[in-house]
């Protein structure tokens, strides 16, 4: 008789924590939680889950908001925490929103940061990564696995 899979065990969610993010062939991918629920996903990807002090000395290849259930129920899991040095520095850089990849239509763009959207031009949110949030875990994932193993990370930010 096989083994049921234990569920995962629940974890508090915390800005400041580091988690990896189990994908599709035994593939791991990392984030830091920031304020608004945003993830900074790491640029790193491993077979195994590697310790907080591998994984932080890696840089950020890009931010992105999730809901927090990925978190607190065990999915994706936490390895350790960095906490942010002060406040500012907890919030995800700038990010464009309100419009999608490859979208041409700009009229409901907006640059949001530290909680606060303001409407922008394409011209003053040339380059920036596109704001979007997954309100399910495995929507996520599927955009981490597009971004991150896919490497198509380019298509997620407003031309130049």
């Amino acid at each position: 008789m096989a083994k049921k899979k234990a569920p995962p065990k629940r974890q508090k969610y915390k800005v400041g924590q580091v988690v990896a993010i189990p994908l599709s062939k035994r593939k791991f991918a990392y984030a830091k939680v920031f304020n608004d629920f945003d993830l900074g996903v790491y640029n790193f990807l491993t077979t195994q889950i590697e310790p907080l002090e591998r994984v932080v000395k890696k840089k950020f290849l890009y931010f992105n908001a999730v809901t927090d259930r990925a978190i607190k129920n065990g999915t994706f899991v936490v390895i350790g925490e960095q906490p942010f040095p002060d406040e500012k520095s907890a919030y995800a850089p700038p990010m464009a929103t309100g419009v999608f990849p490859g979208d041409p239509d700009m009229d409901t763009l907006q640059i949001i940061h530290r909680g606060t959207a303001r409407y922008a031009t394409p011209r003053e949110a040339a380059g920036m990564d596109i704001r979007d949030f997954s309100p399910r875990p495995e929507l996520f994932v599927k955009d981490v696995i597009d971004r991150l193993v896919k490497r198509n990370n380019r298509r997620y930010r407003i031309k130049k």
